[in-house]
């Protein structure tokens, strides 16, 4: 009976200081995602980037379009030309389809790693406005939306922190 009533006091002692530590630490989450697609930054650099890549894409169709026509040609003159004339032009042809097919795999590298540096930009912008944003809120934690299951509203700083992100920041450098 005696051990009882001390598991019972343990017990009740745990739920006690459990409930208060736990009344301390205020916790948030933030959804990364829409500030990076709707912030002024995110959207400049989202649009910058489809910008370049569409402008690259029709300089890539017409590359692609040549070579196409040069094949073509290139058939049509199998039985007029020499054997080994019609085999250095096909070569040729070989090396122009190669360099422009890693022509384009160092374009879309290349635009990735911006996008990536782009991102990063607003990453690092948004970090010191956070912990800011944190203190001032007397904030403990602030989490991911998209490790959240269910949460109310209220802990919801998405659009505070958008807010001050777009007073911070609305141009990304794409060196």
């Amino acid at each position: 009976m005696k051990s009882n009533n001390i598991i019972i006091k343990s017990l009740f002692l745990f739920i006690f200081l459990f409930s208060y530590a736990n009344a301390e630490q205020k916790i948030a989450f933030l959804d990364i995602q829409k500030i990076l697609s709707k912030s002024v930054s995110g959207i400049f650099l989202n649009t910058s980037i489809k910008k370049i890549q569409d402008e690259k894409l029709i300089e890539f169709k017409n590359k692609k379009e040549n070579l196409q026509n040069d094949e073509k040609k290139l058939i049509a003159k199998k039985n007029i030309l020499e054997e080994s004339k019609f085999e250095e032009q096909i070569n040729d042809l070989k090396k122009k389809i190669i360099n422009f097919n890693n022509e384009r795999k160092n374009f879309s590298q290349d635009l990735n790693k911006k996008k990536l540096n782009g991102t990063n930009q607003i990453i690092k912008t948004l970090d010191p406005i956070l912990k800011d944003y944190a203190s001032k809120n007397s904030i403990s934690l602030i989490l991911q939306k998209k490790n959240i299951l269910l949460g109310e509203n209220s802990i919801d700083i998405t659009q505070d922190i958008l807010n001050l992100l777009d007073k911070k920041i609305k141009k990304i450098n794409l060196k």
